[in-house]
């Protein structure tokens, strides 16, 4: 690069620092909910993530695990965060007249969003594919403006398929981008159209080459490989996503209120006043509307895949990810409104909105988040291990404790001696593999079986005398097993009342609320816990103990005092079942448990 397009770049590299250096220092240095520890988990001991497999990502965050653990894989997400103002500058040049420090402010204003910051701070690969996906818009908005030839279409199908290898979804959202509006520049020279198509589809099918990391990692199977490879029905069932079918993209007609949930999340976060000037920009600068199929194909992408969901929380990381390349676009919308201001109002604009996203909206402040100190997802992992016995058998199947637990065991190496099934796989037969590669002692069952339930069933009567734990009532009702409590979940008959410890739950509940309960993840996480611990309680005739366990998913300040008896709560529920939270409720709610605990109590909640 020469000394002038360094200098004209400069308030790209400056932004991307500055927020590199703010995101490096907030950002987690172990694992966090979702989808952290199955990354971490690939990255660490190899193998093949969930569908369609993010082949690039694999390989990237291999180098990064292998150069700083999960401070590297965290790092990764931070810096390719950061880097996105590098081609969201590269689009202000081309699209707006700002100086160097307008451009500075826009980027900045952008960086500091919340749903920024929540992608830039945890391992994820939406990071990643957004600086990818950036990059390749800007290139793709030079080559069509410019009207360069084949070789240039080449490069942006090239850029098309690593993108892919990625994410599917931005690669789809880019194509659509760059490939719609050079269609509607283009649309006049069939035949420059038809050869710069032909070469971008080129360019794409070499960019799928890192597939070929799946066909390599899948012979051992003693890694963590999701999905069967050995046929081909196998990998179109793979990259179908067949294992994914409960959550099918069908709830169109729910896509505008659940993005007036997300709005109403963004003012919430502090972002929605940015968000809607930056989309403002777009629409009011002529030169910017010629090019608005550009953040448009890139936000139709986002809705398609996170609106239609049945269920939509806007605080689950997944469906902000989506939508990080349009965010950075926003920089654009925001720099066309200062071009539009009277002189020197355009920088008291940007620096209003600057302001906005990073001192206004939920506590803390966005310029105040920090997870660097955040252990919960590992500390709860290890507690589960901690308390299974010797020899033990673990049956999990909720998210947030799946992945930590197979990272510790295989990546780790924490407590090699146990048999830890995650329930929900166990449907597959690419899983069982899996097991008896890891624990090649484990007596072979006929897998062929009515249910899930069925074919653990036999697994548990080829073990006889291994004590057997489980996380929640529900999995010893499937296997139709008598249980009782047994702090960290239940375990499976023979065993001893007497050995549980109902103080440990409440005890590691406190201490997450205490120094975690800000995440936005995290009070879900407690609130599903305590519940799962209170229903088993309840239903095997331990009303004070649910009592108890409801009254640990409480806030700090904000623990009720301690009840003897259930006896109002027995009255008015009777029998029944401890209720579970509104169908699409996100793993938890404190407020279900609070009413709960006031109709087992009969009193009411402190405020």
């Amino acid at each position: 690069m020469t000394a002038r397009a360094l200098a004209d770049a400069r308030a790209g590299w400056i932004s991307a620092l500055l927020l590199g250096a703010w995101y490096a220092a907030t950002a987690a240095r172990g694992l966090m909910w979702f989808d952290t520890g199955e990354f971490a988990l690939v990255a660490g001991a190899g193998g093949v993530s969930h569908p369609p497999g993010q082949p690039l990502y694999t390989w990237l965050s291999q180098a990064a695990y292998g150069l700083g653990g999960l401070v590297g894989l965290n790092l990764l997400s931070a810096f390719a965060a950061a880097l996105c103002a590098v081609p969201s500058d590269a689009l202000l040049r081309r699209l707006t007249d700002l100086g160097a420090t307008g451009r500075a402010l826009a980027l900045l204003c952008v960086g500091v969003l919340a749903p920024v910051w929540d992608q830039a701070t945890r391992i994820e690969l939406y990071a990643p594919a957004a600086l990818l996906s950036l990059t390749t818009v800007a290139a793709g908005l030079a080559v069509v403006d410019d009207d360069r030839g084949p070789r240039a279409w080449l490069g942006l199908g090239l850029g098309v398929g690593l993108l892919a290898c990625l994410n599917a979804i931005f690669a789809v959202g880019t194509a659509l981008a760059v490939g719609g509006y050079g269609a509607l520049v283009l649309r006049r020279a069939p035949r420059r159209l038809l050869a710069a198509g032909l070469a971008a589809a080129v360019g794409a099918v070499a960019g799928l080459l890192p597939y070929a990391q799946i066909a390599l990692s899948h012979s051992d199977p003693s890694r963590f490989v999701w999905g069967d490879f050995d046929t081909a029905q196998g990998w179109l069932d793979f990259l179908r996503g067949r294992d994914y079918g409960h959550t099918a993209h069908a709830a169109w007609g729910r896509v505008p209120a659940h993005g007036g949930v997300w709005l109403g999340w963004l003012l919430g976060e502090g972002s929605a006043p940015t968000v809607l000037l930056g989309a403002l920009g777009w629409l009011a600068d002529a030169r910017l509307r010629r090019r608005l199929w550009l953040p448009g194909a890139l936000v139709f992408a986002g809705v398609a895949f996170t609106f239609t969901y049945g269920s939509y929380q806007p605080q689950v990381p997944d469906y902000n990810g989506y939508f990080l390349p349009a965010l950075w676009l926003g920089a654009v919308g925001l720099a066309g409104l200062a071009g539009r201001a009277r002189r020197g109002m355009g920088l008291g604009l940007l620096t209003a909105a600057l302001v906005a996203g990073g001192l206004t909206g939920a506590r803390p402040l966005p310029l105040q988040r920090d997870r660097s100190g955040l252990q919960g997802a590992e500390q709860l992992a290890q507690a589960w291990l901690d308390a299974t016995p010797p020899d033990g058998v673990l049956l999990v199947e909720s998210d947030h404790l799946v992945f930590p637990l197979m990272y510790l065991q295989e990546v780790k190496g924490a407590r090699p001696d146990l048999l830890l099934i995650n329930v929900g796989f166990a449907a597959s037969g690419w899983y069982w593999r899996h097991l008896y590669a890891r624990h090649p002692a484990l007596p072979k069952i006929p897998l062929a079986a009515p249910s899930t339930a069925a074919r653990l069933d036999r697994l548990l009567r080829a073990l006889p005398g291994r004590p057997v734990r489980v996380e929640h009532l529900g999995l010893a009702a499937g296997l139709r097993r008598a249980a009782c409590l047994d702090g960290w979940g239940l375990r499976l008959a023979p065993c001893d009342p007497a050995a549980d410890r109902p103080e440990a739950l409440p005890a590691l509940l406190s201490r997450l609320w205490r120094r975690e309960g800000h995440d936005l993840i995290t009070p879900h996480v407690l609130a599903g816990l305590a519940l799962a611990r209170a229903q088993a309680a309840w239903a095997l005739d331990r009303p004070e103990q649910a009592v108890a366990a409801l009254a640990a998913g409480a806030p700090p300040g904000k623990t009720p005092p301690p009840v003897a008896d259930a006896a109002a709560g027995q009255a008015a529920l009777g029998p029944r079942p401890l209720p579970s939270p509104a169908p699409g409720t996100l793993i938890g709610d404190p407020a279900h448990n609070r009413a709960l605990y006031e109709a087992l109590t009969g009193t009411r909640w402190p405020e």
